[in-house]
Parts: C-alpha cells; structure tokens; sequence
C-alpha cells in the first residue's frame, strides 16, 4: 500500500480538530488511517478525547456565531446563505460549518496578519460554497456571492489596508473608489426564484459604502471604462442606443456618487 508522508503531532493535532472525518478516525481509534508514526500514536492516547471535541466544537461555534469580543460570525454574515442550506439539506447550521473547516478553502484564510497573507474568512467561505454546494452561475451562489461581496466592501470601507488579501478578481480601482459590478442571473422575490438579470453596484470611496441596483449603461461603463470612461464613449452610446448627453449625465452621477474620478 503506497503511504503519503506521516505528518507530525502537532498537525495530527490541528487536523483532529479541525477535520471532522479524521476527528473520528481518532475517536474509534483508527491510527492505522490517521498517517501518523507510533510516536505519534502514543502521544494521542495520553490526549483528553473530551477535550479536543470541545476544542472542535468551539472554534467551530466560534466561527458561526462570532465572539464576545464583537467579531460578526458567519451566520450573521451569510444569513440568507444558511437559511436556504438549512431549507435543502435538512442540516443544522454547525453541519456548514464543519464541512468548511475540513476544506481546503478554510486553510486558505487567515485570521491575523502575522501568519501569512490569507484570504478574507467571507471569501474562502464562499468559493467554498461555489466550489462544492451551488456552482457559479445559479441563483443560490448569486445569494452567497451577494452577501460575500456586500461584508467584503463593508469592511473595505473601514480600512484602507486590510489584513487579508484582497482577491483582484472581485474589485476594481480608480482614483475615485475600489469598487466591484455583478451580474446576477436570477433574483429572489420571497419564497420564489425568477430569472432576471439584474446589474449589482457595490462601491467604497473616502469610508463611504454604496450598494445596490445599476442599469445596464452604468454597468457598462464602470465595466469597460470605470478608469477613464470617455475613453469608449462611442462603442457605450452605440451598444445602449443613447444620446451623449444621457451618457454624460450618468457619469457626472457618478462622479458624484465618489465611483469614477472627475475627467482629466
């Protein structure tokens, strides 16, 4: 049988806490599974088992319901996101939660600067939850895409240099804004789902945060010009059939709004 490389104590550790399926490997004492050496094996017998479950537990609750310290948990952050899984799978929230912290997105994430860059706990939740619950493109990932995009922006708006990297696939900067415009193929209208295109704004400029709706135009400008707009005036005008003056009007609004700088 061809073996991975044995992994030391400590991670055996971090895993069994972390890793609910090798959590239980430990549990039924299956050290033949866990890829660890007899050193290892010995250091675990003599670990409380109560003990780390309660570990596992905590920073597990800990993660979905925040600290007493303030920080938001991922219940509060992706509450439509949980009450659609919740609906579907007949699951308890925790269950989401543990199948993150076994993925390989939740060790993407990085809670404090001086362990390495890391991703944003709400965006290493949600390619998660794009990569293994709802792909791209339906309209619950448009859901948990929404609520990701609305905290990052949130916190964007509180800090100029975040501990986190931040993804340039989601933003992008001019001399007015970091900003991010999305196309959501469907919308949610209570109870039921309806195929709707609809263009999705969220902008931060000077601590300021603007999110909502936009019309196609807008989005086409901010999507093909949001450094230099009049740069493609000509191809915009044609793709909407509007007049320049329309296209003029909308731009001065936003360079009100603090989304595109003033014109050179």
């Amino acid at each position: 049988m061809t073996m991975s490389k044995v992994i030391s104590t400590d991670e055996a550790v971090y895993r069994i806490i972390h890793h609910k399926n090798y959590r239980k490997l430990f549990l039924d004492g299956r050290f033949d599974k866990m890829n660890i050496s007899e050193t290892t094996i010995e250091d675990l017998r003599v670990i409380d088992k109560e003990q780390l479950c309660a570990s596992a537990s905590r920073i597990a609750r800990k993660l979905l319901s925040g600290s007493h310290q303030g920080s938001r948990g991922l219940d509060s952050i992706f509450e439509e996101t949980f009450t659609a899984w919740t609906l579907q799978t007949h699951r308890e929230k925790i269950d989401l939660i543990f199948d993150f912290l076994e993925s390989d997105f939740y060790e993407k994430y990085h809670e404090v600067p001086f362990i390495g860059e890391g991703l944003c706990i709400e965006q290493a939740f949600y390619e998660f939850i794009k990569n293994n619950i709802w792909k791209e493109g339906t309209a619950l990932e448009g859901v948990v895409r929404n609520e990701f995009l609305l905290s990052l922006f949130k916190t964007l708006s509180k800090t100029k240099e975040p501990s986190f990297i931040v993804d340039q696939k989601y933003i992008k900067k001019n001399a007015a804004s970091t900003y991010s415009v999305q196309l959501y193929e469907y919308r949610l209208n209570g109870d039921e789902i309806e195929r709707k295109p609809h263009f999705v704004l969220y902008s931060t400029s000077g601590g300021q945060l603007i999110c909502g709706e936009i019309t196609p135009l807008i989005a086409d400008i901010l999507f093909h010009g949001g450094r230099s707009p009049f740069q493609n005036m000509g191809e915009v005008l044609k793709r909407h059939n509007v007049s320049i003056q329309t296209f003029l009007n909308t731009c001065n609004q936003l360079i009100r709004m603090g989304v595109i700088p003033h014109a050179a």
